[in-house]
């Protein structure tokens, strides 16, 4: 029942489409006070010019213009202010997203239209359905009541919201008769650069508001085709891991990973031959027994704790454009890879050896079910295409996944 009664933001109005005239009209509303106290003022001249009397002409045409310029100039200046606080996400951008939802739901007759009966026939009411939105936790939160007779549209509204205000859709909350889609929108505001992004307490702040908890969702998957950016933030994570553990790299194209292996800080950590990235895998496994091991055999030995309880640093594996490594294996090294690469992804994460795995399009023919639905943490890169994204995804789930943009 608390779904019913919690608070669900400002209920979507048919006024709203006019909000923006009335605030101008508001703001203006000094202008249009001096513009009235110069009328009266003036009102013995302009009694005076009424009733032919050119002697104060001159003043009244002064005043005039005067009283024009004040209006004129407080209407640009609540223009500018509105244009500005869209800009920069203020009330008006907020109000904004509800105007264009509002134009969305009217244009596609996803309202309610009654008709009452006049003398002269019958008038048609449009009443809006019960759609709420509010701001949160730095997301924009669309809230639907379900059950009527747009339960079905209501019920597929998340890639609408993406398209209409151009956000990525990072979580569905289900309550009954309620659902409430929470999009993350003006994501080029929300970047961090290379230098700001830090590993603290388990977690990595990738953007503004959008955090990898690599505790808790271990193991990431990053799909993103040509120019997407997706080597860039690669190249942050490496960053990062490297600055509170160890970072073991495999780039079987040689190309933009594979450049590192040149600095002597990433001697013996960067890998490029077939037969170099199964031993990586395999000393990986190796790496993870032995911490496993160690915590067990540990004279504070608690039931529960990770790595990080016995002050061992993270061990992060990066396989950059998976798809070009695996597609070259036959049978037995499939086999042989996979044999390795799954109690890693499945057993790492309380020893604190984690996967990274980066490719341009996570299909099942080269990354089987069962791996990439154990890859927790999700990022795309760039816009991918509808199919690219279910590969990547899933069926849209109703908990939280990451886009960066």
């Amino acid at each position: 029942m608390t779904g019913l009664f919690s608070y669900k933001g400002k209920r979507l109005q048919l006024y709203y489409k006019y909000l923006n005239v009335w605030y101008t009209f508001l703001f203006s509303l000094p202008s249009f006070a001096m513009v009235v106290w110069l009328c009266w003022s003036k009102q013995t001249e302009i009694i005076s010019l009424v009733n032919g009397n050119q002697r104060y002409f001159q003043q009244i045409v002064t005043a005039g213009m005067l009283g024009l310029f004040l209006l004129l100039s407080n209407i640009c200046v609540s223009i500018s202010v509105i244009k500005q606080s869209r800009l920069k996400g203020g009330y008006f951008s907020r109000l904004q997203r509800c105007q264009w939802l509002l134009k969305y739901l009217i244009e596609n007759n996803l309202v309610d239209i009654k008709k009452r009966k006049m003398e002269n026939g019958s008038q048609e009411l449009i009443q809006t359905p019960s759609v709420y939105y509010r701001r949160k936790d730095s997301l924009d939160c669309f809230t639907f009541k379900l059950g009527g007779k747009h339960h079905k549209e209501f019920l597929s509204m998340g890639s609408v919201l993406e398209e209409l205000f151009l956000g990525d859709l990072v979580e569905v909350d289900r309550v009954p008769m309620f659902v409430t889609y929470k999009l993350m929108l003006d994501t080029k505001d929300r970047r961090l650069s290379i230098r700001e992004v830090k590993a603290r307490n388990g977690s990595i702040e990738l953007m503004k508001g959008v955090l990898w908890d690599y505790d808790k969702m271990p193991n990431m998957l990053i799909s993103g085709g040509i120019g997407g950016g997706k080597t860039y933030f690669i190249y942050t994570l490496i960053k990062v891991f490297m600055e509170i553990g160890t970072v073991k790299i495999a780039d079987p194209k040689r190309s933009d990973l594979g450049v590192l292996a040149e600095l002597p800080a990433f001697k013996g950590h960067v890998v490029m031959e077939k037969e170099e990235i199964f031993r990586l895998l395999e000393d990986s496994l190796e790496m993870m027994i032995k911490r496993y091991k160690f915590m067990r055999e540990h004279e504070n030995y608690t039931m529960g704790k990770n790595y990080a309880f016995y002050e061992m640093p993270p061990y992060v594996v990066i396989v950059d454009e998976w798809a070009a490594f695996f597609i070259t294996l036959d049978y037995k090294e499939t086999e042989r890879v996979l044999k390795v690469l799954m109690p890693l992804i499945l057993q790492g994460r309380q020893a604190g050896v984690y996967m990274i795995i980066a490719l341009q399009r996570p299909d099942a023919q080269n990354l089987p079910n069962g791996l990439r639905d154990n890859l927790l943490a999700k990022a795309s890169l760039g816009r991918l295409s509808e199919l690219g994204y279910k590969m990547t995804y899933g069926v849209r789930p109703y908990g939280p996944v990451m886009i960066v943009c």
